[in-house]
């Protein structure tokens, strides 16, 4: 049995093209069930890992631009400054030795702060980001 972690996800609306508010929610520590996440539900994908902190590790799919994802993300630093933008879903996890582990509320700040929303490159005016609400009210990916 694979091991759950807790991960903030950060969706974007493939039709519509903007993303989402970040939120946290529970996903099985296999890669199978991060390439779904990445990649719209699809089995495979390629995913690609960037470092936000000493322990933070952001998970995306590495070909989100030129597969024609919406723009979610962009990395920026302490000062501003644009280091990527990420395309397609992504998520964030804790690293802890040579595995993934759950993150905690106290992580969301780093995230939000380092991982501002894509909002002018939408196609449809955004001001504020739209909440994702699963049907049945809670999110959780399995490969099983």
């Amino acid at each position: 049995m694979s091991k759950i972690n807790k991960v903030f996800f950060l969706r974007t609306n493939r039709e519509q093209y903007f993303p989402y508010q970040g939120y946290l929610g529970e996903l099985e520590n296999t890669l199978a069930a991060e390439q779904l996440y990445v990649n719209y539900g699809e089995p495979g994908g390629k995913i690609e890992t960037v470092d936000l902190s000493e322990n933070l590790v952001l998970i995306c799919n590495r070909e989100g631009r030129q597969l024609g994802y919406p723009p979610n993300r962009v990395l920026i630093d302490e000062d501003g400054v644009i280091h990527d933008i990420f395309f397609g879903n992504a998520l964030v996890v804790k690293y802890e030795g040579n595995e993934f582990v759950s993150i905690t509320p106290e992580d969301i700040a780093l995230i939000e702060r380092c991982l501002p929303p894509v909002k002018v490159l939408s196609q449809v005016p955004v001001k504020e980001l739209p909440e994702y609400k699963e049907e049945n009210g809670c999110q959780s990916l399995s490969t099983r």
